[in-house]
């Protein structure tokens, strides 16, 4: 049966971003399979006919729930990359510290780590389709660090790309599991200086 516009939530946005956010803390806490539809509406204070209302059911409201963190993250780093007033090298480490923010500063670390193997095929689509988004963007941003001198030239950049985000992954997956004794920023500050400084040891010092 369609839905009748009239009979909208009156709290819109407000009672979706609600249900969002209490998915994010259930699924964090439990795998796709063990949460229920019932713990997250009444976390969020809602009824179940308002969450079907914005979701088809739990897999949509868990998909929904991916998409609002990364389409917000994409947004932040487009927005980062496309700064004229920040050098290449700033945009670099304020991106870096965003992903790791993400990753892990947030609740999204943990809701992978406890659900990365009962995520359905949709979603693996979805997430391969994300990852596309974020290696073309980090790639655009290693070929403005090419064309002005910061990014060596001998290198191929889809590899650099495809480094960074491994690397920053597993960055966030310390701190998520609260294994790192430093704060995202003191971390964002080492991949940037792994990334443009090496840890090499340059022969004319020893």
């Amino acid at each position: 049966m369609p839905k009748n516009e009239n009979c909208r939530p009156v709290q819109g946005e407000e009672t979706k971003e609600r249900i969002l956010q209490a998915a994010a803390e259930v699924f964090a806490e439990k795998s796709f399979h063990a949460a229920t539809i019932s713990e997250i509406t009444n976390r969020a204070g809602v009824a179940k006919g308002t969450l079907y209302w914005y979701f088809p059911g739990k897999e949509g409201l868990f998909i929904g729930m991916m998409e609002e963190v990364f389409s917000t993250l994409l947004q932040r780093v487009m927005k980062i990359k496309d700064d004229p007033d920040l050098s290449t090298s700033e945009k670099f480490h304020r991106i870096i510290l965003e992903y790791l923010r993400v990753f892990g500063g947030s609740r999204l670390g943990k809701v992978i780590l406890n659900n990365i193997r009962e995520f359905t095929m949709e979603f693996h689509y979805k997430l391969q389709q994300w990852n596309k988004e974020f290696y073309r963007l980090n790639r655009a941003l290693f070929e403005k660090g090419v064309a002005e001198g910061l990014v060596r030239t001998d290198w191929d950049i889809r590899q650099m790309a495809t480094a960074l985000a491994g690397i920053v992954i597993e960055f966030g997956k310390v701190h998520m599991l609260g294994e790192s004794r430093y704060s995202l920023e003191e971390s964002a500050d080492f991949i940037y200086s792994l990334l443009f400084e090496g840890i090499g040891v340059d022969e004319k010092v020893q």
